[in-house]
């Protein structure tokens, strides 16, 4: 994570106007491939025992090397803010002001033909060209010299979604696919014999290969706007002759 930050305020009469402007660059890489080592499941305890088991749960890069599912993306903020602080009067301050930020980046999910032909848009959605406009309105307000009054409205962006953001570049759909191997009611699957919990049968791993791009898709909604609240606030401080606040 790279920020630069740059500020400044000038001075005019009753008023102290601020401004800059923000800079943030993230690099994310993130490994959660779920199942990577295998998920067995077992009807009963004697069947625990016998290494015979009902059900396998296998996912992973159709490679069968989690490394190669991870997300590795990265994306910049840049943030514009414009802020002037009047005192109207010796009891009374207001601030109001303006807050931009743009998202940007280069990397894509890989594109999941399967996933566009099913729903009609790509996969291939991101935070780039992103923005977010955030006004904000404060007040303080020195009723008596021991009350103030202060209060405030404005739009602040919720946070970055990283980790969903991250799920479409690691679920897209081409690279990592998973298996479910249950157990018939004849009883016979040899996948789900002598099973030791450290290794997935080298069948399995052969036909994981053949599963490109048939996996489960995260993606982002061309809809999709950065999480933002409208937050409001207002308050009385006093200050009693005890001292007490």
């Amino acid at each position: 994570l790279d920020q630069i930050k740059l500020k400044g305020t000038y001075l005019a009469g009753d008023h102290s106007i601020s401004g800059g402007v923000e800079y943030e660059k993230l690099d994310i890489f993130n490994l959660f491939v779920q199942f990577a080592e295998g998920e067995y499941r077992f009807a009963t305890i004697d069947d625990f025992a016998n290494r015979r088991a009902s059900r396998l749960q296998y996912q992973n890069a159709f490679t069968n090397n989690k490394f190669d599912g991870a997300a590795a993306f990265g994306y910049d903020v840049m943030g514009l803010f414009l802020q002037d602080q009047w005192r109207i009067t010796p009891d009374l301050e207001l601030q109001y002001g303006l807050r931009y930020e743009r998202y940007s980046t280069s990397d894509k999910p890989l594109q999941n033909d399967n996933f566009q032909s099913r729903y009609g848009f790509s996969n291939q959605q991101t935070l780039d060209g992103k923005d977010l406009l955030m006004p904000r309105l404060g007040f303080n307000w020195a009723v008596a010299d021991s009350t103030v009054i202060r209060g405030g409205v404005g739009l602040f962006g919720g946070g970055t979604p990283n980790v969903w953001v991250s799920n479409n570049y690691s679920n897209n759909g081409v690279i990592v696919v998973s298996q479910t191997i249950t157990r018939p009611a004849s009883g016979i699957e040899p996948r789900l014999d002598n099973v030791n919990g450290f290794d997935i049968p080298q069948v399995v791993q052969d036909a994981h290969s053949g599963l490109r791009g048939d996996g489960n898709v995260n993606a982002l909604d061309p809809s999709f706007s950065i999480p933002s609240a409208w937050k409001y606030s207002l308050g009385l401080e006093h200050t009693f002759d005890s001292g007490w606040r």
